[in-house]
């Protein structure tokens, strides 16, 4: 058995589970069905919500252009770290379309957003656009963004678009929920099984056990009471605290470079290496 993981999801309406009847076959809550087979203490946390943008997910304290919204602190990527998760999801399908912004705009939040993420060692899938009944160039406007998600994020792009849409760029009539621009239970399902086979839980499991970044987060390794002592490569100690994991230790602990981790419990004991940002 799979450790237990914790997943959030940011985004709008096809995260938030509308046209899907009942919610259970929203593919959030599909996802979350589905990480639950592999540990059942697995936890997906969905911070989705209708209408939103992806200014409304872009770090708290963020000041957009004029005319742009600002972010969300409810429901964007600074509320979504605070559940200190090991990985995002977000899933924006194409409110930014509708208001006009170009793919390059989009970009520039999702980049905010990845950077967001990175400080903290916590990395984010995006999924790309889905298509919407929308004029030509808003459909222009969803496959560029396709294209240059897919380009940027690699295996973190969750391409959704080739499963939903038309050779015209339109919403297949088998997944609408007949609006033009929600999905029925289907879709849900389509997006869900696209989501499950980047297979997130083993990329997890491949990165290194301590990421690289500004914040030191300890993943929960071992249960119980643990020691965590943190040296720098001239073993000088910088940190030592009692705690349980999962652990973030957020202020700085010196410069850049290479640190040690001592994590010390009843049955563990390990010196792991991690590099400070």
């Amino acid at each position: 058995m799979q450790s237990p993981l914790r997943i959030v999801v940011i985004g709008s309406s096809t995260a938030a589970g509308i046209g899907a009847e009942p919610v259970e076959n929203a593919w959030v809550d599909l996802y979350r069905a589905h990480l639950e087979t592999l540990h059942p203490a697995s936890e997906v946390i969905n911070l989705g919500l209708g209408g939103l943008q992806t200014f409304h997910l872009t770090p708290t304290g963020h000041r957009p252009p004029r005319a742009r919204p600002l972010p969300d602190p409810e429901r964007n990527i600074t509320r979504a770290l605070s559940f200190q998760p090991h990985a995002v999801i977000m899933h924006a399908p194409s409110n930014d379309a509708m208001a006009g912004y170009g793919p390059e705009e989009q970009l520039r939040n999702f980049d905010l957003i990845d950077q967001a993420a990175g400080t903290q060692g916590i990395p984010v899938w995006f999924c790309t656009p889905q298509p919407r009944r929308f004029s030509a160039e808003q459909i222009q406007i969803q496959i560029r963004l396709r294209d240059a998600l897919l380009a940027r994020y690699g295996d973190r792009a969750i391409n959704i678009w080739h499963i939903l849409a038309t050779p015209d760029g339109l919403p297949q009539a088998r997944s609408d929920a007949g609006d033009g621009a929600h999905l029925n239970n289907l879709g849900h399902r389509l997006v869900f099984e696209q989501v499950r086979d980047k297979n997130i839980p083993l990329a997890l499991s491949r990165r290194p056990l301590l990421a690289s970044g500004s914040v030191l987060n300890i993943p929960a390794v071992t249960p119980g009471q643990v020691y965590v002592e943190v040296y720098d490569s001239r073993a000088c100690l910088h940190h030592r605290a009692k705690g349980t994991l999962p652990l973030r230790i957020q202020r700085r602990l010196g410069g850049p470079g290479l640190y040690w981790v001592r994590i010390a419990g009843e049955k563990y004991n390990r010196l792991l290496p991690w590099v400070m940002l």
